[in-house]
Formats: C-alpha cells, sequence, structure tokens
C-alpha cells in the first residue's frame, strides 16, 4: 500500500499558527500592506478567467481546475468576508476609500490540515455560505501573504460549496508574484527524485525499474509511485524499498514543492501494492 508522508516534518512547523501568536504591531504592518485599490465596476461577479477555471468541475481529478485557478488568481482578485473592529462578519460594509485595515480580521474556516483562510469567488458563493455577510475585494497575491504568516498558507476558496483548497506551494508562489509549478510538472523535482534513486549515476537497486508523479486529492498532495521488478526485492521487500522511501525524503525540492506526499511501491505487472 502507499505510504502517505506529510511533509511538514521537514518544511513546516506542525503546530498551527495561533492567531494570537502575531503581535499587534506586526499585524498592523501587515495589514498597511492589504490596501486594495477600489474598482467600481465590480459588484461581486464571478470573473472571467477565475470562472473559465471553476467550469472545470472534477475532471481528471479537478486538478486542470486547481491549475487555471491558480493562474486566474494572479491576475483576478476574491472577496473576503471580514471582521472590522468588533463587528460581525455579517455586518462588515463593502470595502471604500475610509475603510481602516489596521483592525481587519479575516474569517477562517477549519481544514483537516489547520486552519485557513477563507475567501470567495463571487458574491452568491459567499451568499451561500455566509448570507448576509458583504464583501472586501482583495488580490489574492495580499491574501496568500497574510496566509502565510497566520494560516501556514492554508487558504480555502468558496467553502460550502466547491470547498477548493489551495495548496500551500501555489499559495507561496502566488504571494511572491510567481508563477506557481506544480509539482507533478516539476522536470527539476523528478530529476532529483531519480538522482536520489541513483538513477543518475546508474547505481540504483536493480528492483526498480523506475519513478513517477502523479497529483492526489485535488491537486493538494503528490503521489511519487516506484516501479518496482517483485523478482528482484529478494525475501524481505521491505529492508530494499525502506531505502528509497528515504532517498525521496531527502530531496530538498520537495521542500518547496509539496506538504504532503504518498510514496506507492508498485509491483509491474501486478495491481498489487507493497506493504
Amino acid at each position: 500500500m502507499c505510504k502517505g508522508v506529510k511533509m511538514s516534518a521537514h518544511h513546516e512547523p506542525t503546530q498551527t499558527v495561533d492567531h494570537g501568536s502575531i503581535s499587534m504591531e506586526a499585524r498592523r504592518k501587515l495589514a498597511s500592506r492589504l490596501v486594495t485599490a477600489v474598482d467600481r465596476a465590480d459588484y461581486g461577479q464571478l470573473l472571467d478567467a477565475t470562472g473559465q477555471a471553476l467550469a472545470w468541475g472534477e475532471k481528471d481529478g479537478g486538478v486542470p481546475r486547481l491549475e487555471a485557478l491558480v493562474e486566474a488568481l494572479r491576475h483576478e482578485r476574491v472577496l473576503l468576508p471580514v471582521n472590522l473592529g468588533s463587528a460581525s462578519s455579517h455586518d462588515v460594509e463593502t470595502a471604500d476609500e475610509s475603510a481602516s485595515c489596521e483592525d481587519v480580521d479575516f474569517i477562517r474556516t477549519a481544514t483537516d490540515t489547520g486552519e485557513a483562510l477563507v475567501v470567495y469567488s463571487s458574491m452568491s458563493a459567499m451568499a451561500a455560505h455566509m448570507p448576509g455577510a458583504r464583501p472586501m475585494p482583495f488580490d489574492f497575491r495580499k491574501v496568500a501573504l497574510t496566509a502565510l504568516v497566520e494560516t501556514q498558507g492554508r487558504v480555502v476558496l468558496d467553502p460550502g460549496t466547491l470547498s477548493i483548497p489551495i495548496p500551500r506551494p501555489a499559495t507561496a508562489a502566488l504571494a511572491q508574484g510567481d508563477t506557481w509549478l506544480p509539482a507533478w510538472r516539476d522536470a527539476e523535482l523528478l530529476a532529483e527524485l531519480r538522482e536520489a534513486l541513483g538513477f543518475t549515476h546508474g547505481t540504483h537497486h536493480r528492483a526498480l525499474i523506475d519513478v513517477h508523479l502523479s497529483p492526489q486529492a485535488l491537486g493538494t498532495s503528490i503521489r511519487i509511485r516506484l516501479d518496482l521488478d517483485p523478482t528482484c526485492l529478494g525475501a524481505n521487500p521491505r529492508s530494499v524499498i525502506q531505502p528509497m522511501i528515504s532517498a525521496i525524503q531527502s530531496a530538498q525540492r520537495l521542500v518547496t514543492s509539496a506538504d504532503r506526499i504518498e510514496i506507492c511501491p508498485v509491483s509491474v505487472g501486478s495491481p498489487s501494492h507493497f506493504a
């Protein structure tokens, strides 16, 4: 069976960042960077590129949707229900030039990996989840910056309806104004894995035939499949496979490429996986 590995053991703290652990001064400096110019033509509609991305649905495991959505968010805004001062999330007014960012408190939602910032693609998506809430538009780059500080990069788009998680590596890339390169499309990552496993110098175990990368869980994790020749594994396959897993975990590019990985040793010519 596949061995699941949470990369946080090497890449990020396993504890959720506590909201109170960030100083008020740090929050104010961060908030001052989040002022978004008001577009009077924006009435909360679903924007073009975001809409085209969402139209993919969960085809092909939701991966084309995620890739197109992250690209759309490089240029298009999202909507946030926010708390300003002591107002409840349902009392928030639409952002205007007089809105103060110093007391912005972003809405969060629980996920299986910790709290995530909540963003919406449109007013209709927000109304379906938070009836009566009013939006504040933000460039996603600024949302990503906040998420890296406050929720370890976790963001969920349209909770309550689509509930699409944005992977931390994508959030980190957008926060820096970069293009996201998914791990399963990263030729350098695959080359590093092949080198770690000994393919580059011909020192790989004779049971190891090839290694492949593929997206899993709507693109929020990756699977590393090891094709193995079962006739070369000997009486104790685990003793052969474990060093391969350790080599994969030593690949430094995984630090920025994925939060979670599944390592799946597969017997070539057989549907079974190794334990």
